[in-house]
């Protein structure tokens, strides 16, 4: 269990930090390409070609840069080709080339959405096979054995839950239609604090969890649970932003085509 854990976890961070390198760099690129057409100063601005120049650097500078890595999905695609195929100028058709090399693929949503999960499952389980051979009788032979697996098994789905709504106040807290509250923030940000200051306590204690690889399993146990959430509701979030990056971009594909039947 230690075993999968450790690959499990050091696979899904080599995967997040390749794809950001990756889609930084060339959302990087991309972005001085449209700049320098945007800051050109002897082209005319009612020009379609300088006006894909800045429409392509306003594409990347709400979609590309403040994306997530795992982005699944192809309607975005549709739009830069559309994109493409309304102005003349080679800017506008690498939107199509720079989409594809930094949209993500079905296997990194499956790892998003599986990981976190599978995390709090194989805690779960290990904690259970380690205290039903606690008294070596293969069953929760007393009380404190039981008493000592609720507890681990509380404070697991305490910080799992606290997790989840940190997560999922991040992903919301730029809401401009319903603003979130101080107070809603504060509890939220509270329930963390005291689920990560409750896990460390119970993960201390010897008399609770008993063997150092018990505490070690744990703590990987945790920071798995973690980082899995973070990764899988900015997920969900960037999924959002790229509906809103589509509506923002078919209005600029509807300003081009007018301008190129002028």
């Amino acid at each position: 269990m230690e075993r999968f854990f450790r690959i499990g976890f050091f696979l899904s961070s080599c995967l997040m930090l390749a794809k950001i390198a990756r889609d930084r760099t060339y959302a990087g690129i991309f972005l001085k390409r449209g700049l320098a057409v945007e800051t050109t100063s002897d082209v005319d601005t009612t020009d379609s070609t300088s006006r894909s120049g800045s429409s392509v650097a306003t594409f990347v500078q709400r979609f590309l840069l403040p994306r997530a890595t795992g982005v699944e999905g192809g309607s975005s695609l549709n739009i830069g080709q559309e994109l493409g195929q309304t102005c003349e100028s080679a800017l506008c058709a690498d939107v199509t080339s720079v989409l594809s090399l930094s949209r993500g693929t079905l296997v990194n949503s499956a790892v998003m959405w599986g990981a976190y999960p599978v995390s709090l499952l194989v805690t779960l389980i290990f904690l259970w096979g380690v205290f039903t051979d606690a008294d070596g009788a293969g069953d929760l032979g007393s009380d404190s054995s039981l008493k000592r697996l609720f507890i681990v098994c509380l404070s697991t789905f305490f910080s799992a839950t606290s997790v989840f709504h940190l997560a999922k106040l991040v992903r919301d807290i730029k809401k401009i239609i319903s603003p979130l509250q101080r107070p809603f923030r504060c509890l939220v940000v509270g329930a963390f604090l005291l689920s990560t200051a409750v896990n460390f306590a119970v993960i201390g204690a010897a008399d609770v969890t008993g063997r150092t690889e018990v505490r070690l399993f744990l703590l990987m146990g945790f920071f798995f649970q973690v980082g899995s959430c973070m990764n899988l509701v900015k997920l969900v979030r960037d999924k959002q932003e790229v509906l809103k990056a589509d509506r923002q971009l078919l209005q600029e594909a509807a300003f081009l085509r007018k301008g190129a039947a002028v």
